[in-house]
């Protein structure tokens, strides 16, 4: 891309590859650059990790499908990065790390408690309808799921990082170093043993409600 552009990145079609990076370099320098994800994304490992890195310093919209898995048995499901400075999960959203024999990572808007070397988004929200998968499909561990921003957080969809029969159940954080609004499901079991559930907002309010 014309690093003097305010480029427009969308992808409505079927991107396939080893490792697959979308925006990024160049691309995350634009501060209106728009990465739109409406199509398939899918990053197969051969004998190697695999990985989809989608980053830019302006919107994230993503309403199809990401996927990173290795195809050599012997290794768990790749890493998925979205990267940006608002990061929107539509309801048709589909994220997934899960391998047969472990559950990959995934980081949406930002690493653990926001203080990985990723650049934290400011926003990010999930709605309803998005799914994001790191699941042990045979034997192995659950993956880890980090969803995170440093203003406002609105999670609302689904988030499953299990572990297999003889594994151990994965890591979800969804987080903000602000505002959290968690209202969606989160599953982290295993087989030996339960995964590990972090919301890590700045303030906590407990009310009463329905039973």
């Amino acid at each position: 891309l014309d690093e003097k552009a305010a480029g427009i990145i969308k992808n409505t079609g079927t991107i396939e590859g080893q490792n697959i990076r979308i925006g990024g370099g160049v691309a995350s320098s634009f501060v209106n650059s728009t990465v739109n994800i409406e199509g398939v994304v899918q990053a197969t490992g051969f004998d190697q990790d695999s990985s989809v890195d989608v980053q830019s310093s302006g919107d994230i919209f993503v309403d199809g499908t990401i996927s990173s898995s290795e195809s050599n048995t012997v290794d768990n499901g790749g890493s998925i990065k979205i990267l940006g400075d608002r990061i929107a999960l539509k309801d048709n959203a589909q994220i997934s790390t899960s391998g047969s024999n472990g559950g990959g990572e995934i980081l949406i808007g930002g690493n653990y408690l926001g203080s990985g070397p990723e650049p934290n988004a400011s926003a990010t929200i999930i709605l309803e309808g998005a799914e994001i998968t790191a699941d042990a499909l045979e034997s192995g561990d659950g993956g880890r799921v980090i969803v995170w921003s440093d203003d406002y957080t609105n999670f609302e969809g689904s988030i499953s990082a299990k572990g297999s029969e003889i594994g151990l159940g994965g890591f979800v954080e969804t987080s903000s170093g602000d505002n959290l609004q968690a209202f969606g499901s989160v599953v982290a079991n295993g087989g030996l043993a339960a995964g590990t559930y972090l919301l890590d907002p700045d303030d906590v309010t407990i009310v009463s409600g329905s039973s």
